[in-house]
């Protein structure tokens, strides 16, 4: 399911769940019945097996020795018995380690007291292991026992930047929250229900990397079922977000859950808005990314210049509105489940006093982790540099690329006129490059004097307005979404979020219906770019020399490829997408193999798809007509072993 079908999807849930409450209730609770009762009908159906074996065998008489029919009997059951195991291996086994560094009661004391006590006032479920991860969050995972999905290990992770982040005193109130969700005061049902979308959701993020997974059962099961029941849990979900708000404000109290809340969302925006972006921006001119970042972002919390204008901020997080791919509710709708009356300016003036009063305050990590914060920060730092230098040192390069490449096109321009291509290469060189969110916005309106119809820089120009809450960069958005559908479902998010940021929810209807028909012209398209028949119209490509040789270059390193032709197909659905296609004669083998033809078609397909959408296709397999109906068209001939064409094509890229 794809992003465009499964925001489809979420956008009729919430219709039908508002229209419907009860029936939308009764589907969500039978979906996820019969995710939790397919493994269940497996083993059912092998115990039968393994009970009606016995009897089977003595029914047949089978072996006249006892003891061998015995040990028959053993053996059989043995091998249901592995079977047994296998299914539950194969669905659950794959969650593995929570990940993170697992937290000893000598590192932490005062944390291992605190989530007993809190454990034991809201009585739930024993915590097997307290974690540190690099994350902005908290939650509590559950882990199967042996791979059985009835015996569950709960892991609490905490990530240690929310830890430095939040005050001491807030600490209590964050773990309430996530102990709610396996709490018996949640209630046994919901949890179950909770339980069982976290676990196939994890196992569907498993299943997508884990490419050796090509059972045909689970692969249905992971494309059709556990997507369908994200999209329709997620109401549901929103609404045990709000139960655990209330039971955590019950136990912590008010006030330190409201403050807990409204720290987290400052602190997350405020970071990733300023922090992050600044850390960013340093690939440019830096080739080894900084080996403190999480200290650095520790003091960044705490610096009260870093949050001046807060209850402006604050304001504005209140007026936004839960968005179509939110997990959890807006804050607004949290901090009014708890009783917090944010209209009256009293109330939120206080809060926003207390935030500005808590920043150089002892953090939860300075005092729950005590000396082994400096000691944990300390590795997320080193760990993030090592994850992240690989693609620091590609942007790097690519920086520096874009630099050689803008100085090469100015000098050109001092020579002739650019075409269009290369303007439009020239401003995304520049927008590469360039440092601060003022000088790409002075990059996408000069572009736009020159060029009106670029949607790139109509698209730019709009996130940029928007981030400064000036609404007429939504008209620029909307341009963008009209001139190339590339720019449709990223136009809408950015819409979307920044009308629900401010309170305007009415004001999404006409875009949402907009979506819906995009996605539906999406799904056309793609079922029209999957088929190649003889009906189809192909007219000449038009991609630049310099990729036409790179795909020549890609398909040069296979000996059985005799010669290429490249051209493009008339669409009708999202006509302004490209769709070539690449025909391919091979060199004749008595010992051709299907499998290795097909094998060689969608790795084809596979490698060039960065280059342009290109559909690779097999000649003579598919049709000698076509092939000639290829070669009469101009300049569809790109490559053919021993021939100075693909030569040529290398030297008009040159």
């Amino acid at each position: 399911m794809t992003d465009a079908h499964f925001m489809r999807l979420v956008l009729e849930v919430e219709k039908y769940a508002a229209g419907h409450p009860r029936r939308y209730k009764l589907k969500t609770i039978l979906l996820v019945i019969f995710g939790f009762a397919m493994p269940m009908a497996i083993v059912l159906l092998i115990a039968c097996g393994m009970v009606a074996l016995p009897f089977i065998m003595l029914k047949l008489d089978c072996g006249a020795n006892s003891d061998g029919m015995i040990l028959l009997l053993l053996l059989s059951e043995f091998a249901l018995g592995c079977i047994t195991f296998i299914v539950f291996k194969s669905a659950w086994g794959g969650l593995g380690n929570p990940g993170g560094y697992e937290l000893s009661p000598a590192e932490a004391p005062r944390l291992f007291e605190l989530v007993e006590e809190i454990s034991r006032k809201m009585v739930t479920a024993k915590i097997s292991s307290i974690r540190l991860n690099a994350d902005m969050n908290a939650a509590v995972l559950q882990r199967p026992r042996f791979a059985i999905p009835f015996f569950f290990r709960n892991h609490l992770l905490l990530g240690l930047p929310l830890l430095n982040a939040l005050p001491k005193a807030e600490m209590e109130a964050l773990l309430a929250h996530e102990f709610a969700h396996i709490s018996g005061s949640h209630g046994i049902f919901s949890a179950w229900i909770y339980r069982t979308r976290k676990t196939w959701q994890e196992l569907y993020s498993v299943g997508a990397m884990d490419k050796r997974r090509l059972d045909l059962f689970w692969h249905i099961l992971m494309r059709w079922y556990v997507p369908f029941c994200a999209a329709y849990t997620y109401v549901l979900g929103r609404s045990w977000e709000l139960e655990a708000d209330s039971r955590a404000a019950r136990m912590a109290g008010n006030e330190k859950m409201a403050s807990c809340l409204i720290d987290i969302e400052l602190k997350t925006k405020v970071s990733a808005h300023d922090f992050w972006p600044a850390i960013y921006d340093r690939v440019v001119d830096e080739e080894i990314p900084p080996k403190d970042v999480f200290m650095m972002l520790n003091s960044f919390h705490k610096s009260e210049s870093k949050f001046q204008g807060t209850e402006v901020l604050l304001g504005h997080l209140l007026k936004a509105r839960t968005g179509i791919n939110d997990s959890h509710p807006c804050l607004g709708d949290r901090l009014a489940a708890i009783g917090q009356d944010m209209k009256n300016p009293e109330v939120r003036r206080n809060l926003v006093a207390g935030f500005m009063r808590s920043l150089p305050l002892e953090s939860a990590a300075e005092f729950y982790l005590e000396k082994r914060n400096s000691h944990y920060t300390s590795i997320f730092s080193k760990n993030w540099k090592a994850s992240i230098i690989g693609y620091w040192r590609q942007r790097h390069g690519a920086a520096e690329a874009a630099k050689k490449r803008i100085a090469e096109l100015l000098r050109k321009m001092e020579k002739e006129t650019l075409s269009k291509f290369e303007d439009t290469e020239l401003f995304k060189c520049r927008l590469t490059v360039s440092g601060s969110p003022d000088s790409r916005l002075a990059l996408a309106r000069k572009q736009l004097e020159l060029h009106p119809e670029s949607a790139e820089a109509h698209y730019f120009l709009g996130v940029e307005l928007l981030s400064r809450d000036d609404d007429s960069g939504i008209d620029e958005l909307g341009k963008a979404m009209q001139m190339h559908s590339d720019y449709a479902l990223c136009s809408f998010e950015e819409i979307q979020g920044y009308l629900l940021k401010n309170g305007r929810d009415d004001d999404l209807a006409p875009y949402r219906e907009k979506v819906k028909a995009f996605c539906d012209e999406a799904k056309k398209a793609d079922a029209e770019r999957q088929k190649l028949s003889r009906r189809d119209s192909f007219i000449p490509h038009d991609l630049p020399p310099e990729k036409v040789t790179k795909i020549c270059d890609v398909i040069s390193h296979l000996r059985r490829i005799t010669r290429a032709y490249l051209v493009r197909k008339q669409v009708s659905h999202l006509a302004d997408r490209p769709c070539y296609v690449l025909a391919l004669e091979l060199r004749k083998n008595i010992f051709e193999d299907e499998l290795n033809n097909d094998f060689l078609q969608k790795e084809l397909t596979r490698c060039l798809s960065y280059l342009a959408p290109v559909t690779v296709v097999l000649l003579p397999r598919w049709s000698w007509s076509m092939g000639k109906r290829f070669s009469k068209i101009r300049e569809s001939l790109v490559y053919s072993r021993n021939s100075p064409v693909s030569q040529d094509a290398r030297e008009l890229s040159a």
